[in-house]
């Protein structure tokens, strides 16, 4: 199923999964009917991106366009830009034998239509068995998002995201599938996480640690996976093996690494990458409350990150699946534990902070 459903997430007729758009609401909408069909307890977590947009500003909505050789193409300065960061700078065309250099240029007051954009944060849950620790919880997340399709380019234009991070989506939904069918559930609840929005900024997790469903106070680790399909790392092959951001700040690296050692998958800390990651996921915004939160990646990366070559194809599906079952172990280890779960500072010494 890992295969299916990436080819299905990263299919061109998803045109990149760019938040807000409509294969955004369709991807929200096929992770929820996977969770659902798996016997989760489902909800969504519903917000809006509200445009704060001045008189005499200007919002640009991208609208896919592509670049006709006989055209000129500008660049939208990075300037513009709207609360949120949900803007993507992108570009525009226009003849070649037009005169719009001054109206390009042109600044003045114009009339503008906020239209609200919907956006998903979808969770299924597995509810623990133990009376007492059934209230708190394991969040396991991953981004369902991508950033759309290439406006500039010829033939081929989607970005399918195939690795970043239909990789990831598609772990989450078969391990949550796994644990929901197993005849006994660990001790913790264990709360499947989609996020919308990590390529705009992490706004899909910010605006959950903003808004959160499940009490920080209660909410005892954060597992989150990101591009676990590609074994092509580019500091070499990194098969039966996945490595953790930020592995000195708590000891959740140990726990996922000795879980995943019979299963063959080493699960270690990257000297150069684990700090320099540990803040470019969905993680940091936990993290920053206090939540050991750490993201989970065979790949940091890969040749094609961002580009029109993470397709579906690329993936090491094999590895993939074994890479998915010593998480599903790992997170259910954490689940079953039953001490608190120290934190650490950056330099290592243990932290009086504990989950």
């Amino acid at each position: 199923m890992l295969r299916a459903h990436v080819e299905f997430l990263a299919s061109d007729s998803m045109a990149g999964r760019l938040c807000p758009s409509r294969s955004c609401e369709l991807t929200a909408d096929y992770v929820l009917a996977q969770f659902l069909g798996a016997g989760l307890t489902t909800q969504v977590q519903t917000t809006e991106a509200l445009l704060e947009i001045r008189r005499g500003d200007v919002f640009l909505r991208p609208l896919g366009l592509t670049v006709d050789p006989k055209w000129l193409a500008y660049e939208i300065p990075a300037k513009v830009n709207a609360e949120g960061s949900l803007v993507t700078p992108t570009k525009i065309s226009i003849p070649k034998s037009s005169e719009l250099d001054a109206v390009y240029n042109a600044t003045g007051p114009i009339a503008v239509t906020v239209v609200p954009a919907g956006l998903r944060n979808v969770i299924g849950v597995v509810r623990g068995r133990d009376p007492v620790l059934r209230d708190t919880y394991v969040l396991v997340t991953a981004h369902y998002d991508h950033i759309g399709e290439k406006t500039d380019a010829t033939g081929d234009s989607v970005n399918n995201g195939a690795n970043d991070n239909a990789s990831g989506i598609s772990a989450l939904i078969e391990i949550a599938r796994a644990i929901a069918a197993a005849p006994v559930k660990p001790r913790r609840s264990i709360a499947f996480i989609a996020f919308f929005g990590e390529e705009s900024g992490l706004v899909g997790s910010r605006y959950y640690a903003k808004n959160p469903v499940f009490p920080i106070a209660k909410t005892y680790a954060q597992v989150n996976f990101e591009q676990l399909g590609r074994t092509d790392d580019t500091e070499g092959p990194r098969v039966k093996a996945a490595t953790v951001t930020g592995w000195d700040r708590s000891s959740m690296g140990a726990i996922l690494a000795r879980a995943a050692k019979p299963s063959g998958v080493r699960i270690y800390k990257h000297e150069k990458f684990s700090d320099a990651f540990f803040e470019r996921s969905d993680n940091e915004a936990l993290a920053k409350l206090g939540v050991p939160a750490h993201t989970v990646s065979v790949a940091y990366g890969f040749p094609d990150y961002h580009d029109l070559g993470d397709e579906a194809g690329k993936l090491d599906y094999a590895n993939m699946r074994s890479v998915a079952r010593a998480l599903r172990s790992g997170v259910v280890a954490l689940a079953n534990r039953t001490t608190a779960l120290p934190l650490r500072p950056p330099g290592g010494s243990k932290s009086p902070a504990s989950r």
